[in-house]
């Protein structure tokens, strides 16, 4: 997410190098979102057969090469493409990372897991709220070109780490273990088609036939469309009402950086009140999926109220510091309702309907920011 972030602030350096406007200029961030809406799709057959570590291993190279490519290119065209390639190839690694945790802690009996879980949702909106700032400073020393060069430099980084992470997958690893594999009389290409289309199909299945699966994704596309209109829109109100530079737009991108590290404490008071009382009142510990909805309520509700206390301070009369704030506030609204929704449905749909789930929602979500950017 550090690499979609960074691109809200070369938006206006690409505009004016390849002479766009600057509605196709920011369509770069929603070929990004495409190709992220199917990432996760793609991921599901290929960790089902090959397992999640051949994700984290393979995922990664693609992505430093698009990136590399992109830092190059010579025509819009070019980053256009090369930007869905990185979505599309980045997502599989964030879309895993929440089964790696699933394969590690029972989230619904742990605390645990429901940290991990808490704090992989939390960084990923911070890398996101701190690629503008890093991109400012490139952009403005450095160059465009460079915006992109630096976070390649970062998954090379991640994809060395990478090559000491071990396998979770419990079926794989169980298949391993019996020194059998499920399946064996086809191909494995075979094999990922067919597990690629009953992944797809049962992910649109799911959203025309479950409700709570549709009403929460819709919600869930709500906000994260929402949070992205954000990324658009604070640095317009920034430069034309405040008269911000490059670097201080940048800048103020940490404010919401710093809403989202404050979801880490607020969770967790959650957890140990609202969570935990329900817990004690069932017999075997495991409480009902709704139970993770109490952590939600009360940001749904301040989440209009941070949108209503940017549009009523953006203008000149009001001191910048108070649309600084605002975005504090929205950042962790934002990250605690992406949370407690994505912790509701792994505790509603578990295994392979899980994934089938998630893919459908994530479908819906980034189908959803494409509709926002146009």
């Amino acid at each position: 997410n550090f690499t979609a972030g960074i691109y809200a602030s070369v938006i206006p350096a690409i505009q004016q190098h390849f002479s766009i406007s600057q509605d196709l200029s920011i369509s770069g961030l929603s070929f990004f979102a495409c190709g992220v809406a199917f990432g996760p799709v793609l991921a599901a057959p290929i960790s089902e057969i090959y397992g999640r570590r051949y994700i984290y291993l393979l995922s990664s190279p693609i992505t430093i090469i698009c990136l590399a490519g992109t830092g190059a290119a010579r025509n819009f065209q070019t980053v256009a493409v090369l930007r869905f390639f990185t979505g599309l190839s980045g997502s599989p690694a964030m879309a895993v990372g929440g089964g790696t945790i699933a394969d590690l802690w029972d989230i619904s009996t742990e605390p645990l897991g429901s940290l991990m879980l808490l704090l992989m949702v939390v960084f990923t909106f911070v890398g996101a709220e701190l690629g503008p700032a890093a991109g400012g400073y490139l952009v403005d020393n450095r160059g465009w070109r460079w915006a992109f060069w630096v976070p390649m430099m970062l998954n090379g980084c991640v994809w060395l780490f990478s090559l000491g992470v071990r396998e979770t997958y419990r079926d794989l690893l169980l298949q391993k273990k019996s020194h059998g594999r499920v399946g064996t009389q086809s191909s494995p290409s075979r094999r990922f088609l067919s597990v690629l289309g009953i992944t797809f199909s049962r992910a649109v299945y799911m959203l025309l036939t479950e409700p709570i699966l549709l009403l929460v994704s819709l919600y869930g596309a709500f906000a994260l469309g929402v949070f992205y209109l954000f990324y658009v829109a604070y640095p317009y109100i920034l430069s034309r009402v405040y008269s911000f530079g490059l670097k201080d737009i940048g800048l103020a991108y940490i404010s919401l950086a710093v809403g989202s590290l404050l979801a880490i404490p607020a969770a967790i008071a959650i957890d140990k009140t609202l969570y935990q009382r329900a817990r004690a009142k069932t017999p075997d510990g495991r409480p009902p999926p709704e139970a993770r909805m109490y952590g939600a309520m009360v940001p749904s509700g301040l989440l209009p109220f941070s949108l209503l206390w940017l549009a009523w301070s953006s203008h000149r009369g009001v001191p910048w510091i108070s649309t600084v704030l605002s975005a504090a506030l929205f950042g962790l609204c934002q990250v605690l309702l992406f949370t407690y929704y994505s912790a509701y449905m792994v505790d509603i749909y578990r295994d392979k309907a899980g994934a089938s789930a998630l893919a459908g929602n994530g479908l819906l979500r980034y189908g959803d920011i494409n509709g926002v950017y146009r």
